[in-house]
Order: structure tokens, then C-alpha cells, then sequence
């Protein structure tokens, strides 16, 4: 994606907006020019008036002009200035808009991967630094550019030669610009990474996160240490960039400063030598000096702008060259059974298989404990049943038809995830989501009391409209189990017919563990329940273990069933057993 995808994005997202700024800077650009004939041409008049000539109707004229173009200016720069901030706020709005949505329709294995994080908050956090100021960047240029033009045709009016010299001589700054801008934007990158790492230093030696890892252990002098050299580094990266850009910038500042002398120097001669008035002297004189200092500096940073949004777009293109998920599908409101038919699967060609040749029934009324040591598969078998990955070998049936040609969206899935989600809404929001307008408070009463979760009293006036989290002083928080409880509650509050539970209590003990599972298989009621854990608290509970070891279904049974069979069940529950021994007991 090059430099017209990004101007046609911003004329298609924002068009009006967008062609107004670009009025904007097209009037503003020949400004300088029409403010040279209007203001000689007053100039002219009031010397004409001096020397005691009557002050007629053209000179009135000449003076409204005048009056009128600058209220003009002045208006045009108000505006401009409005303008801007609202197509700058528009861009980032749709963009981030834009970004959300194609992340949404990102394949699963790419949003799992880090890479794909970092590429995304590169292309987020660039929005209004890098493509809204590539934009601005390109027509501020533009309008620099026009304002040039104009003003040597002006003086071409009076010396060919000396306009046309002019104009040549500001190809080398324009050059210069341009290379001072690649090389400005790789030093700053490289700076940037060194500011990052510092400031990761920082989150350990003054952060939230670090607060008790920081008031045990002895590290503050190392760390402390490692963010001196960080620190170092990047103050001589960003020395050696200022001093190679005002280098560059004396260099341009040099040459304009000759250019200029040249200039005026002409204009004095052709003024002695009657071929121009005094008034085109004066303003003549006066805006190329203006126009000199706006290529000194303004062109070197509107070449930054648009040489960084140009290495930007490189990652924006990346970013959106991302595979998406297909889309379509039937709509399965509901499943009886659900046949995983010689399943195999692995992250990458390259990657080792993490199931193999897998085969496993299960059925609407039963609940089922999937258990194996951590890194067995579990997880990984529950996001082939939610499609998350598409890309497994064999077939996975559900009520006959292939999950494949299922909508994403399983909407006879309602899953509670390890990392699940703490949402800074409302209680009733946190528990319904988007169907919470219809959750009653009876109902959301009854959830409460079933999980043993007294929030009522800590709630005040507002109730279970109450917002949760730290955001505002106001809000209330809980525990990490009142969390977890809550987040269960979301799936059941969904009324699916299938529950599946991938280790959401695995930060808690073994017995709060345990007594957690027993309320959610009480709640579930008809439902059918997949609870995958590598502890076996649960176990005892289900209908039905599931063994998964090496890739396939090793064992299945009821929990005394595996026991009897004195196999790898056993094997592993005998190893947890004291966990359990208050449980048993």
C-alpha cells in the first residue's frame, strides 16, 4: 500500500472534510502571490496620496483590498486550523474503527501470536502521528510548493532569468530535505526502541505490576543500573539526530540565505531602475524573506512527515495483508452430539502434531472432565470445537454436519476462559453483555445466590447497574474467585446447551477449586458441560474422564471406573490426591 492508498482513504473516509482542508491549502498557497499585488498596489496608492495626489475611488478601492484580503488571511487561518483538528479526529476515528474490525476478522492463529499485537498497536499508535501527518505532511508541501511557483512567476514577470534561477536552485534543498527526512525517521525508530526499553525499566522500578517483586528483592540497583545505560543510549542517539538535522537545516538555511541576497538585490535594481514600483519592492521583498524562513523550516518537516508516513505505511500494509477468517456458514442454534473423526493438528507445518489422530464422541447429557499434564492439548482441542482453527486434519462432526461449514460464532457454545476477560462495565453488563437490558434482577439474584456471590449489599443505589473495575472512584471491585465467578456466570447466563469451562480457576487452590466446579455442575442443570483441567478436583464430579496424553484419548470413564484400572488416570490422581484429602474426607 503506497502513498495514494493513503490519500485515498482519507478523500473516501472523510471527503468533505478532506476537500476542504485541500481548498484550504490551494488558497492559502497562491495567498502570498495575490497579497504581493494587492498590497503594491496599496503601497503604491498612499505613496501617490503623500506626495499629495487626491484620495480618489481607485485608491479607496486599493484600501478595501487590502482591508478585505487580510481579514481573508486571517479567516482562512482560523478555519484551516479548525479544519484540521476535526479531519484529524475523523481519521483516527475511522481508522481505529478500521483497525478493529479487520482484528475481528483476523484468523485465530494470527490474533494468538504477539507479532501480530505489536504489528497492530505500531499501525494504532501511528494513526495521528504518522498517517494523519504523512497527509497534512503532503499538503503542506503542496501548498509550500504553489506559494513558490506563484511567487516566481511574479518575479519572472520582471526577470526571466532570475525566477528561473530560482526555481532551480531549490531543487538541491529539496533533495536534501528529502534524504534528511529517511535518515531523520530511521534514527528516531531507532531511538523510539531505546525509549521503550527505558521505560520497561521504569514500569519495574516505580509500576503497579512490580510493587511487591520491588519490595522483596534487592534488584533496585541493578535495575537501576541497566535503565542508566538505556537511558544513555538513547540521549546519544537523539544527539547525534538533532545534531545531523540542524546540520542539514544550516546547510538548506545557507544556500536560501544566498538565494535571497541574490533576490533582493535584483528587486533593488530593477526598483532604481524604474521597472518596478516601490510597493512591489517592499512587499516583494517582504514575503520572499517570509517564504525563505517556510522553506527553511517547514519544508524540512513536511518532507519528515510524509518520508515517515511512507515507512509507516509499510506496516500498515502488513498489517492489513493479514489473513481473515472466512466468513459464511450456517447458523446452529443448538447440537446433540459432537464427533471428532481422526483429528490431527499442529500450529505449523514445521510444528510438531499436538493431537494425533484424535477420536472422541460426546453427547448432550453428560458432563465431561478433560484432563492430561499441561501442554497435553486440552486447550487446543477446546479451540477446534469453538473454531478457532480451521486448519486441523480429519473431520469434526456436530449433528452430521462438518464444524467447517458452521458460522464461527457457535452460538450453541458458551466457553469460560484461564485469561478470562474482567470488564470495566456493570454488573448486570459483566453477566449479560449485550442481551444485559434483559437480564432482571430476579434472575441476576438467583445467579448470585447460586455461586455464593453477595454483591448486592456492596452495591448501593444503582444496584447491579453498578460499573465495576478502577476506572472511577465510584466503582467497586472484587476478588480474582469473584472474577472467576462472574465469568461463569456469563456463560450460563448465555442459555446455551453446551458449557465448556478450559481451566478458569487456575489461579485458585485446589479446594476453593473443587468447591467452585461443584456449584457450576449444580447451576448447569440439563446442560451438557466440558470441563477441561489439569487438577482432578473436578474429575470426581463428571459423568465422564477424559484422558488426553500424546496427542490422542488415552483413557474415558467415570472417575472410579480409571481408578480400578490403576492406568495413567490413576496414576495422576494418586499424585493430587493430598490436594483432595479434605474433599474425600
Amino acid at each position: 500500500m503506497g502513498h495514494k492508498q493513503i490519500v485515498c482513504n482519507v478523500m473516501k473516509r472523510q471527503k468533505g472534510l478532506s476537500l476542504g482542508v485541500l481548498c484550504l491549502q490551494i488558497i492559502t498557497g497562491v495567498l502570498p502571490a495575490i497579497y504581493v499585488v494587492v498590497y503594491a498596489d496599496f503601497i503604491d496608492g498612499m505613496l501617490k496620496v503623500v506626495a499629495g495626489h487626491p484620495f480618489d475611488a481607485v485608491i479607496g478601492q486599493k484600501v478595501i483590498a487590502a482591508a478585505a484580503l487580510t481579514a481573508f488571511q486571517y479567516f482562512c487561518g482560523a478555519y484551516q486550523s479548525y479544519l484540521n483538528s476535526e479531519l484529524q479526529l475523523s481519521i483516527e476515528a475511522s481508522e481505529k474503527k478500521c483497525l478493529m474490525e479487520k482484528m475481528f476478522r483476523l484468523r485465530f492463529l494470527d490474533m494468538e501470536a504477539s507479532a501480530t499485537y505489536e504489528l497492530a498497536n505500531h499501525v494504532k499508535h501511528g494513526i495521528p502521528e504518522k498517517y494523519y501527518s504523512y497527509y497534512t505532511g503532503l499538503l503542506g508541501a503542496g501548498n509550500l510548493f504553489l506559494s513558490v511557483i506563484t511567487m516566481m512567476s511574479i518575479i519572472m514577470k520582471y526577470s526571466l532569468s532570475l525566477g528561473l534561477l530560482a526555481l532551480l536552485a531549490f531543487v538541491p534543498i529539496f533533495a536534501i530535505s528529502i534524504k534528511g527526512g529517511r535518515e531523520d525517521y530511521s534514527a528516531l525508530s531507532e531511538y523510539m526502541e531505546i525509549v521503550r526499553r527505558t521505560e520497561s525499566f521504569e514500569n519495574i522500578l516505580a509500576g503497579e505490576k512490580s510493587v511487591f517483586e520491588r519490595a522483596t528483592f534487592p534488584y533496585f540497583s541493578w535495575i537501576m543500573k541497566k535503565w542508566n545505560q538505556s537511558f544513555d543510549a538513547g540521549v546519544k542517539v537523539y544527539l547525534a539526530y538533532k545534531k545531523s538535522a540542524y546540520t542539514r537545516i544550516k546547510i538548506m538555511s545557507v544556500i536560501i540565505k544566498l538565494l535571497l541576497c541574490g533576490i533582493i538585490g535584483v528587486i533593488l535594481y530593477l526598483t532604481s531602475d524604474g521597472r518596478v514600483s516601490i510597493g512591489i519592492c517592499v512587499i516583494l521583498m517582504q514575503q520572499v524573506i517570509s517564504l525563505s524562513e517556510r522553506v527553511t523550516w517547514d519544508l524540512y518537516m513536511y518532507l519528515y512527515r510524509i518520508t515517515s508516513g511512507l515507512e509507516y505505511q509499510k506496516r500498515y500494509a502488513e498489517f492489513y495483508a493479514l489473513r481473515e477468517k472466512e466468513q459464511g456458514g450456517e447458523v446452529l442454534p443448538d447440537a446433540e452430539k459432537i464427533v471428532f473423526e481422526d483429528v490431527s493438528f499442529r500450529y505449523s507445518p514445521e510444528a510438531p502434531y499436538i493431537l494425533r489422530h484424535l477420536n472422541l464422541t460426546l453427547e448432550r447429557g453428560k458432563k465431561y472432565a478433560l484432563v492430561g499434564e499441561n501442554g497435553a492439548g486440552k486447550s487446543t482441542l477446546m479451540k477446534l470445537l469453538l473454531g478457532f482453527y480451521q486448519e486441523y486434519e480429519g473431520n469434526i462432526w456436530v449433528d452430521g454436519r462438518e464444524l467447517r461449514t458452521i458460522r464461527e460464532e457457535k452460538s450453541f457454545l458458551s466457553p469460560v476462559f484461564q485469561n478470562f476477560t474482567r470488564y470495566q462495565v456493570s454488573v448486570r453488563e459483566n453477566v449479560g453483555m449485550d442481551q444485559a437490558e434483559n437480564l432482571t434482577d430476579v434472575e441476576l439474584t438467583e445467579l448470585m445466590e447460586a455461586f455464593d456471590l453477595a454483591l448486592l449489599d456492596r452495591l448501593g443505589e444503582e444496584g447491579y447497574d453498578t460499573s465495576m473495575g478502577r476506572l472511577e472512584g465510584k466503582n467497586i471491585d472484587l476478588s480474582g474467585g469473584q472474577w472467576q465467578k462472574l465469568a461463569i456466570m456469563r456463560a450460563l447466563s448465555r442459555h446455551t446447551g453446551w458449557l465448556i469451562l478450559d481451566e478458569p480457576t487456575a489461579a485458585l487452590d485446589p479446594m476453593a477449586e473443587s468447591a467452585l466446579y461443584e456449584l457450576f455442575l449444580q447451576a448447569m442443570q440439563d446442560k451438557i458441560g466440558i470441563i477441561i483441567t489439569h487438577r482432578l478436583g473436578a474429575a470426581r464430579l463428571s459423568d465422564e474422564v477424559l484422558v488426553l496424553s500424546d496427542g490422542y484419548i488415552k483413557e474415558r470413564g467415570s472417575h472410579d471406573a480409571l481408578m480400578e484400572k490403576k492406568g495413567l488416570y490413576q496414576e495422576m490422581f494418586e499424585s493430587q490426591r493430598r490436594w483432595y484429602q479434605h474433599v474425600e474426607a
